[in-house]
């Protein structure tokens, strides 16, 4: 028995595009990859279309709902971005607070 897995989340660039996918086991894929992963048919709910210029995208299957269309499932950032946030917010904006400790 196959276990497929399921796309929870998107990361996009500045201009929209979805750069990388994270599954429901929170592992992260870039969209290339996730292209080859659903062409091996191991991401449930989506397929891969073909622009006219040639270049592949993923798309989810058409099911008549709007919510889980790729473009509309919430947005991941990289922990490394929470990290630098959290690291300026204590020892830049606060110098004099208490160090806690956070684990990622």
């Amino acid at each position: 028995m196959s276990h497929k897995s399921k796309i929870t989340k998107v990361k996009k660039n500045s201009e929209g595009d979805i750069t990388d996918v994270m599954l429901n086991d929170g592992k992260v894929y870039p969209i290339d990859d996730a292209i080859i992963m659903a062409k091996d048919d191991l991401i449930e709910g989506v397929n891969v279309g073909k622009a006219k210029n040639g270049r592949e995208y993923l798309r989810s299957n058409p099911n008549g709902e709007l919510e889980d269309n790729l473009d509309n499932l919430p947005i991941f950032y990289f922990k490394l971005f929470i990290l630098v946030f959290w690291t300026i917010n204590t020892y830049i904006l606060f110098p004099y607070r208490k160090s806690i400790f956070i684990p990622f």
